[in-house]
Formats: structure tokens, sequence, C-alpha cells
């Protein structure tokens, strides 16, 4: 990709340009305006690493740790993307198939809720919820595609006054089965709503397999690609339950104010410790960089699925009605497809976000990409054989700062491309 050094120095510079850099005497003192405080980027083909590089730090204050491509963050929904596969892996296999009814089948299991779930129509004068029986399959297509109907409580006005309703206070970031226990918002199969359907089809394959759904990505994933540090619970890493080994801290989450300086975020909304009831496949893991880069070449290189299952991977699943759902969220919901330009046909495949056409100057039609609440994000371009991937760790979802970034790094990887 032509002169490796000055084409690394440019990637590099626009790292450095979007990260807040103290003075050495006064570390204590950010300027964080418009700025993130670390952040790494790799740039990898299926044969290997293109470019990784890092700037800034863990935490705000007098930190010394710098960030680096080994800085242990939490993935938010970049965790759906190797649960994907798990998934495709079971059917595959045979264990389970895209379109049975899963209500009927799993009725006695961990996700017997689906069975019983009902469809929120709205409140009642005295504010109690309005349900009704859901009488239509929820299949594992809808629950990979966000087309099932459960949606995420956090920023559901509806979801969060149900759950005031009737006394359930633990919300999905809980990892807990009372947190994901949620009506449906529609009928499933007629709309399309990001919500957390991946994690209740990773219970799924909790059920069918016997193992948790860390101890299959682990068997089936990460040690196949020489992952480590990549987690769902790092407080029961080896040594951690014994007290031998300190529980590896994930960089600080930041939280971006009104006047667009980052503060960090006490008590930190997401624990490290371990202690939660269930493996969120939809969101809890916790990774590096350098190790989720390893995915995404396992991806490309074709290494964790059969070929049709890899087509499946990237092939558009929604037909003209849910596409159109989808794009109506995106217009209200811009931060969904965050690199987006506006309009953008789209459509989603079971990896992620799937644009239609190219987008100028970047990825080519068909690329499949996702973000997660910690604003980091990752893209897949078969077509030209390459993935990114952005790890930052700022709130609230669609950072402008963060965009921005991963938009500049791209577009200077696709000048280089065309050189």
């Amino acid at each position: 990709m032509g002169e490796r050094s000055e084409w690394h120095e440019k990637l590099d510079g626009i790292l450095t340009a979007h990260v807040s850099q103290p003075s050495p005497l006064h570390l204590h003192m950010d300027d964080t305006k418009d700025m993130l405080i670390g952040a790494s980027f790799m740039l990898v083909n299926k044969e290997g690493i293109l470019f990784s590089g890092s700037s800034g730090r863990t935490s705000l204050g007098g930190s010394l740790e710098p960030w680096t491509i080994h800085t242990f963050a939490w993935m938010a929904s970049l965790t759906k993307l190797p649960s994907t596969v798990c998934l495709l892996q079971l059917l595959s296999r045979g264990y389970l198939t895209l379109d049975e009814d899963l209500r009927s089948r799993f009725r006695e299991t961990v996700v017997a809720h689906l069975a019983s779930v009902q469809i929120l129509r709205g409140f009642d004068a005295t504010d109690q919820a309005i349900l009704e029986p859901n009488v239509r399959p929820i299949t594992l297509r809808h629950l990979l595609t966000h087309t099932s109907g459960l949606g995420y409580d956090l920023p559901s006005e509806n979801l969060m006054r149900w759950r005031r309703s009737v006394g359930k206070l633990k919300n999905n970031l809980s990892w807990t089965g009372e947190g994901f226990s949620t009506p449906l918002l529609f009928e499933p199969g007629t709309a399309w709503l990001y919500g957390t359907g991946i994690d209740w089809a990773t219970r799924l394959l909790e059920a069918v397999t016997g193992e948790t759904l860390r101890e299959y990505m682990d068997a089936n994933i990460f040690k196949p690609l020489g992952i480590r540090n990549s987690v769902f619970r790092p407080g029961t890493m080896p040594g951690c339950r014994e007290g031998k080994t300190p529980i590896p801290q994930p960089a600080k989450i930041l939280f971006r104010e009104p006047d667009r300086t980052l503060h960090e975020m006490k008590p930190q909304p997401i624990s490290s410790r371990g202690d939660h009831e269930l493996d969120s496949g939809g969101a809890g893991l916790f990774s590096t960089t350098y190790e989720y880069s390893k995915l995404l070449r396992g991806i490309l290189g074709g290494e964790l699925l059969p070929k049709d299952s890899i087509e499946l991977l990237f092939a558009p699943q929604l037909d003209d009605r849910l596409q159109k759902s989808m794009m109506e969220t995106l217009a209200i919901s811009p931060a969904f497809a965050p690199n987006y330009p506006p309009k953008m046909p789209a459509n989603f495949a079971f990896g992620g976000m799937m644009n239609l056409e190219d987008i100028p100057g970047r990825r080519k039609a068909g690329s499949i990409t996702w973000s997660g609440m910690s604003n980091c994000r990752w893209w897949i371009d078969r077509t030209t054989g390459i993935a990114g991937l952005l790890v930052v760790s700022v709130l609230p979802y669609g950072d402008t700062v963060a965009s921005k970034l991963f938009d500049e790094l791209e577009r200077a990887v696709y000048e280089e491309l065309q050189a």
C-alpha cells in the first residue's frame, strides 16, 4: 500500500489530532472539548495486519497509562459479531434453523420467555401496561436481524415506563434474565428495531449446547484464532478468583457533556467484576483492539464458517417492507449507521448493517459494519479485502468526535488503496 512509513505517519497523525494531549507538566489538566482521551485503530486483511496505531491514555487526570492496541476495553455491541458467528456455526451443524418457531421448541428452557412474551400496546388511565398475546412465530432470523419486536429498554420511553409499572427495574445492561425479559414492541417480523434479539439467540445457544456462551465462544472462535484476553467476566480470569492476579481494569468509560468536554463516569456504568448473571451475547464482551482484529481477519479468511455460512453472514436479510422500516429508523436515529451518508440505501445482514452502494472515497457496496454503545466500531469490505476497527470508550452513543475520526481514517485508507 505505497510507502509504508509515510502512510503510517498519516494515519498516526489523524489519530493524534483527535486525542487530547496534556502537557507533561500538567497531566491532571485535560482539554477534552471535541476530543477523545484515547483511541486505537487497526486495518487488516486475511493475511495479516496492514496498520496498527494508538494515541492517548486510558483515563483522565494524572494517568500515565498509555492507550495502546492492547488496552482492555468494553466492546459493547461489537460483541454481536462473534455471537452471530457462533450461531451460524450451530446453524451449519444442524443444531438450529433460521425459520422454526422458537416458542414451541424451547418452551421449557431458559428462553421460555419467548413462548409467553406479550406485545406492549400502550398504557391505560391508571398507567398500567396494555398487553396483548403474541400469536406470530419468533424465529432465529428475527432475533439476528432485529425484527423480533424485542427492543432495548434504556432508549425506549415505553419500555422504561412498563418497567416502572410492574416493578421490574433491572434494565438490559444488568445482564440478567429479568433485565432482558421485556414485552415486544410490535408483532415479530413486521418492523425493524434494534434490540436484544442476539442476547436471546445466544441463550438458545446455551440451551442446545449445554455450554455457557463464554465456553462455546472460547472453544469455537477464540482458541482457533489465537485470541486471548477476550472475556465476558474479567473478574473470573485465571488467578483473579484466587486473588493471585488483579482483575484487569478496562479503559475508563467517559461521558461527553453538552459543552463537548469529557468527564469520567462514577460509578462506571459497566462492571468488570464478573458478578452478573448472564454472558451478554449482545454487549458483554471485553477485549482489545489487537485481539478483536483477529476475528475480522478470521472472517475475511473464511476460517470460522463454511463458505455458504460466510455468504449468509454477508447476505441482505430484509424484504422491502422491513428495509423501509429500517431506513425510517435510520432517518430518525442516524447514530445506528454513524458513518453512512444521509439516505444511503442500506439493508441488514446477519453480520451487520450493509451499504447497498459504494460510499464515495470509502468502502464498497456490500460491506458490513456495526458500532457499539461506547462508540467503538468496525467495517468489513470483502470486495477490497480489508477490515478496519476503531476502539474508543466514550458515551453517549453516536459521539460525533469518534465518528469524525473513523471517517477520516477510512478515507485515508481508501485514498492509499486508490493511489
